[in-house]
Formats: C-alpha cells, sequence, structure tokens
C-alpha cells in the first residue's frame, strides 16, 4: 500500500511527532526541491516576456484540479495527483494541490485505513483575508521517482483525474540541435 507522509497543519494539531529525524530530512528535501523550483521559474521568467494579466500554467492546473474536485466532490489523492505518463506532471500536480489546500480550496481527509481523499472547500471571504483573520494550511508530501512507480500500480490505469498536457518543445530540443548520432 503507498504510504503518504504528511507534516504541518492539516487536521490534527496535536499529532506526535513519530520520526524527528526523518521529517527534518523530508524538510530539507522540500527546500531542496523548492529552491530548484525558484531558480527554474526565475531563468523561465528571464526568457520570457510576461503580460502581468497572462494566465499562467500552473494557474490553470489550479482552475481544472478544482474543477474536478467540484464535480467530483470527494477523490482519492493519488488519483488526482498521479500522471502516469510523466513524473514532472505529477510534481506540478501536487504543487497545484498545494495552492488549493493552501487557500482553504480543498482539505484532505485521512480516513482510518490510511487513505487520503480530497474534497473542495468554499474559500474563505475577501473580508477574512484582509483582516488576517484566515489561517493558512500547507503540507509536505515527499514523493520521488520510486514513489511514482509505485502510485502508478496503486491506482488503476485510466482512474486518473487530471488531464495529461502537452509540454511544448523548447528550441533546445529541435531536429537542429540534436546530436548527431552517426559518430
Amino acid at each position: 500500500m503507498l504510504k503518504v507522509r504528511f507534516f504541518g497543519l492539516l487536521g490534527n494539531k496535536n499529532m506526535p511527532i513519530k520520526k524527528p529525524r526523518e521529517q527534518v530530512a523530508d524538510a530539507e528535501a522540500l527546500f531542496d526541491l523548492a529552491r530548484t523550483l525558484v531558480t527554474s521559474v526565475r531563468s523561465h521568467i528571464l526568457m520570457l516576456d510576461f503580460d502581468a494579466e497572462e494566465i499562467t500554467d500552473t494557474d490553470k492546473n489550479i482552475s481544472t484540479m478544482f474543477q474536478i474536485l467540484k464535480k467530483e466532490k470527494r477523490v482519492k489523492l493519488e488519483n488526482l495527483v498521479l500522471n502516469r505518463k510523466c513524473f514532472a506532471q505529477t510534481i506540478e500536480n501536487l504543487f497545484a494541490l498545494s495552492f488549493l489546500v493552501k487557500d482553504g480550496r480543498a482539505v484532505i481527509l485521512v480516513v482510518e485505513n490510511g487513505s487520503h481523499f480530497l474534497s473542495p472547500r468554499n474559500g474563505p471571504a475577501a473580508r477574512l483575508v484582509m483582516s488576517g483573520e484566515v489561517k493558512y494550511n500547507h503540507f509536505v508530501f515527499r514523493l520521488d521517482f520510486a514513489d511514482w512507480e509505485l502510485m502508478k500500480k496503486v491506482v488503476p490505469e485510466g482512474d486518473e483525474l487530471m488531464p495529461n498536457r502537452v509540454i511544448m518543445a523548447s528550441p533546445v530540443f529541435t531536429e537542429a540541435n540534436k546530436p548527431d548520432k552517426t559518430h
């Protein structure tokens, strides 16, 4: 069975810390992943001329995910985030989910057998956000390539909920830049 570890402000705040070293290692890994993501985003921003009102791919993923949650009402976490064709898109789906949870638009429910379910929520009222009364929730999700391979075995093929996204090739990977295999 796929086991997922969540840390932070999820549900029961009185959960005892069982493996502090492992949790610190997971937090450090998340920090490294976040730093890599920030570096990647910064390099893309330098290469692209963004219009301030342009909707980003992340915004589209968040919207798509929320529409799926509204339609389905309750889904297994792995069915929502898994993209069996692309590990990177699975990570992007987790990233989109983190915004929905942080903004209070999705809730993660852990049932007795350890399965994680997601349900939509109405976001907080703007006045509560402006007043600072809103408490934001965060979660840490550790997922490496081996976990992704396991997740692909747990979720029946065709039960993935997020659509596969077509990634436009960077000029670096065009025919003219492919290595010559004749040598």
